[in-house]
Parts: structure tokens; C-alpha cells; sequence
């Protein structure tokens, strides 16, 4: 194919890729048609993982003198809105996601039992990105990574009807003893599994936090083996301000 052919060909595919547009909205004032804010749209908000470190090397300063001790920066995961960095001792999650920073602030040094530890939040001068410093945590066990599903579809059920609960557990229980009747050690993890969860969505409701993101990736556990929801993604939170890291 010589170059010609190739430039045609380019813009051949290039014209039927859709073009992402961000979301639009009406002001009611001058009913004018403006661009979302940022953290309303799904593509503003993307953060890579090169994003995240220079963020962390730039402000590591003034994120220092607040706490925040980066002795490295190893990515450890994350998605289009933000990564987790590995920055030592704890774990910092760089993101664009205001309802996520805003969940996370309102349960800042809370220690809740089942979700993870967060020691603060803050927002980069004027980034509109969000440095939210977490505990570090372990990978859930094995066995309830690779039966989540089994878990999943309870903790879904009791997050919409909570005042199911003493049914959606007797439910539960039903159905873990006629699935692992005969192997009581599995099925006393995934009870166990369960009503932790169950614990969970409770410490957020009563921070007035409804989460949507509850599948096994973002299920972590402490050393001690409890189990922690983590990443408030997708969350909704009364609004809060959060202080600036300058």
C-alpha cells in the first residue's frame, strides 16, 4: 500500500469513529447551552496512570507538609476517573471524581469497621483533581474473589430493600447451606463475607453515603483478615467542602 492509499484508508476509518462530545447542559438563566462541569462528564475526568505520578511529583511538597508521606509512586490499579498509587506506607487515589472526593471526606478518620480508612482528602489547586490518602490494604482471600458472584447478588438485594434484612440473611444463609453443605469451612467464609458486607453498607448509610461499585475488585481485607469495601466511585453524598492542597 503506498502512502496515498494509506491516507485514504486513514480517513476512511477516521469517519466512521464517533466523536465524543462532553454532556451538555442549559443555563437557566440565559438558556444558553454550555458544557458540563467537569466531574458530571464521563471523559473530562480521565486519568492515566503517567497523569497520577506527575500530580504526586508536582505537589508532593505541599502534600507532604499535610501529611502525606510519598517515599514512591507505584501504580497499583485504578480506572478511567483515577488511579491508586502506592506511595509507601498507605496508598494514595488521584482522580477526578468529585462525588468519589466528597464520599470520602465525609468518612475521613471515621475508622469504620468495614470500609477502608481514610486519613484525608484533598483537592490540587486549581486541577479540579482529587488526592484521597487511604490505608493499604491486602488482596480479599482466594476463594471469595473467585465465588463473589455468590455473594454479590445478596448484598445488591439488601442495598435496595435494608429493611429486608432478617429475611435477605435468612435467604442467604438458605442458600449457602444448600450450596456448601458439606464443606462447612467455605460456608462459614462466605457467611462471615456476607454479613461483613452487610456491615459496610450500613457504616455508609449512616454517613449518609449510597455506594454503587461493590464488585470483588474493590473488596480488600486488613491483615487480620476483615474484610473492607473500598473506592466510593459512582457514590452519592450530600456536598462538602474539601481543603486545597497549595
Amino acid at each position: 500500500m503506498n502512502l496515498p492509499q494509506f491516507k485514504k484508508l486513514f480517513l476512511e476509518i477516521q469517519s466512521e469513529v464517533p466523536v465524543r462530545k462532553a454532556p451538555q447542559t442549559t443555563s437557566a438563566k440565559s438558556g444558553t447551552t454550555i458544557p458540563s462541569k467537569f466531574f458530571t462528564d464521563p471523559w473530562a475526568g480521565e486519568i492515566t496512570s503517567y497523569d497520577a505520578v506527575k500530580y504526586l511529583e508536582k505537589y508532593k511538597e505541599p502534600l507532604e507538609k499535610a501529611g502525606v508521606k510519598i517515599s514512591k509512586t507505584n501504580v497499583i490499579g485504578g480506572g478511567a476517573q483515577g488511579q491508586a498509587v502506592d506511595i509507601g506506607n498507605s496508598v494514595v487515589k488521584v482522580t477526578k471524581d468529585r462525588m468519589e472526593a466528597n464520599a470520602c471526606y465525609r468518612i475521613k478518620g471515621k475508622k469504620l469497621k468495614n470500609v477502608y480508612n481514610i486519613y484525608n482528602v484533598y483537592e490540587l489547586d486549581n486541577e479540579h483533581v482529587y488526592v484521597i490518602h487511604q490505608e493499604k490494604l491486602e488482596p480479599l482471600d482466594k476463594f471469595v474473589y473467585q465465588n463473589w458472584s455468590r455473594i454479590s447478588w445478596a448484598i445488591s438485594d439488601y442495598s435496595k430493600h435494608p429493611e429486608d434484612k432478617k429475611i435477605l440473611s435468612k435467604e442467604y444463609i438458605n442458600y449457602i447451606e444448600n450450596m456448601y453443605g458439606d464443606a462447612p469451612e467455605r460456608k462459614k467464609k462466605l457467611l462471615n463475607v456476607f454479613q461483613q458486607m452487610l456491615n459496610a453498607i450500613d457504616e455508609l448509610k449512616q454517613n449518609r453515603i449510597r455506594v454503587a461499585d461493590r464488585h470483588e475488585e474493590n473488596v480488600l481485607q486488613r491483615n487480620d483478615g476483615t474484610v473492607v469495601l473500598i473506592d466510593l466511585g459512582l457514590s452519592k453524598s450530600p456536598e462538602i467542602k474539601i481543603p486545597k492542597a497549595e
